[in-house]
C-alpha cells in the first residue's frame, strides 16, 4: 500500500483519476510506500488547509478482493501555553 497525507482537493480528484496518484504523492511531504503495518507521523499546517489521508494499493500488486486494511488516526492540537513549543518553521 502506499499511503500519503494530500490536500482534500487533490484527494478528491483521486477517485475519479487514480493515475495521478503518483504525481499527487511526488509533491507530499508526508508519504509512505510499501506499508503492510507501519506507524506514520506527520506534522501539518493549519495554513495548507484541508488535509486527506489517502490510502491506495500500488501498480502491479494484486489484493485478494476480501483483504481488509485497518487504519487508525491520531491526532495533537496545542491548545494552551503554545509559546513553548519549538517553532518548527
Amino acid at each position: 500500500m502506499a499511503v500519503a497525507v494530500l490536500p482534500s482537493s487533490i484527494a478528491g480528484q483521486l477517485y475519479g483519476s487514480p493515475d495521478m496518484f503518483e504525481s499527487a504523492v511526488g509533491k507530499s511531504a508526508c508519504q509512505q510506500r510499501g506499508v503492510q503495518s507501519s506507524t506514520l507521523q506527520c506534522t501539518l499546517n493549519l495554513a495548507d488547509g484541508s488535509q486527506s489521508l489517502v490510502l491506495l494499493p500500488e501498480a502491479g500488486v494484486d489484493i485478494p478482493k476480501k483483504k481488509k486494511a485497518e487504519v487508525e488516526v491520531q491526532t495533537v492540537k496545542c491548545v494552551g501555553n503554545c509559546n513553548f513549543l519549538p517553532n518548527k518553521n
